[in-house]
């Protein structure tokens, strides 16, 4: 294994650039072995509490992972929006397929966001330690988010850029209000961040069609897209249909979140 570990360096983010097996963590078996830890790890440990008492939400640990998780992707953020507000005044849609002049910070944020998925992976085990129900949903959602920021990566996807500060903008929102959660919040604080998190999921969900059919109709060969967009039609649907009571199917997708935050 011969990765380029200096890339991981916030202090050389002007230099980075992705090469698939040089850059840490690009290698197919990473998501692959991840994949296989992630579903082990989480069987193992609700092995371990079956016999146990589940952990409070104000717990050290899990205050202190919503925390430094809100730290990270705020982070993430506002690295993003600054790289992307740099590179409006050079016509950042002109790029079109293959931004090769764009690399260094504009894809390091990018990067930065595809390493705090395999971190988030340790939502799902916050619920094996509360011992909450785990929908397919959230399952789905973890698993291939990586994929996906992976394919943005080796694809070169200027599209990418822009869907990350959406992203990292809506987990800055969730966690704020699991932290929130997690440090007992009064019912009024967590009543508007339950709503802020809705809401940013719901922007995250149009700027995530407007994009793809964006970036399909000028990169029609890009295989990140067409990646993207299966497994966002696929959450959709999944989100739309969970419920089979006959309401309406914004009614459904605004249960699911709350259901979710939960």
């Amino acid at each position: 294994m011969s990765w380029d570990w200096y890339q991981l360096l916030p202090t050389r983010a002007d230099e980075f650039k992705w090469i698939y097996g040089r850059t840490p963590l690009s290698n197919m078996w990473v998501l692959y072995g991840s994949w296989l830890l992630y579903f082990g790890g989480v069987i193992y440990v609700r092995w371990i509490m079956a016999e146990r008492r589940r952990i409070d939400r104000g717990h050290p640990f899990i205050v202190i992972y919503n925390g430094s998780m809100l730290l990270t992707h705020f982070c993430v953020w506002t690295t993003g929006a600054w790289t992307m507000y740099h590179h409006l005044d050079i016509s950042f849609f002109d790029y079109h397929c293959h931004p090769y002049q764009l690399r260094g910070r504009f894809f390091y944020g990018i990067f930065a966001c595809y390493l705090l998925r395999y971190c988030t992976f340790l939502d799902t085990l916050v619920l094996v330690l509360r011992k909450k129900p785990i929908q397919f949903l959230h399952w789905y959602q973890h698993m291939f988010a990586p994929l996906i920021l992976w394919s943005w990566l080796d694809d070169q996807s200027i599209f990418g850029g822009a869907a990350i500060i959406i992203m990292s903008l809506v987990l800055v929102a969730r966690y704020a209000y699991y932290f929130c959660l997690s440090l007992s919040c009064g019912p009024h604080v967590q009543t508007t961040l339950k709503v802020l998190v809705i809401m940013t999921e719901s922007v995250q969900t149009a700027a995530g069609l407007f994009l793809t059919a964006y970036q399909r109709v000028h990169c029609p060969q890009s295989s990140s897209v067409l990646l993207s967009a299966c497994i966002n039609i696929t959450i959709a649907s999944i989100a739309i249909t969970y419920d089979q009571k006959p309401t309406a199917p914004v009614t459904r997708l605004r249960r699911k979140s709350m259901a979710q935050l939960d």
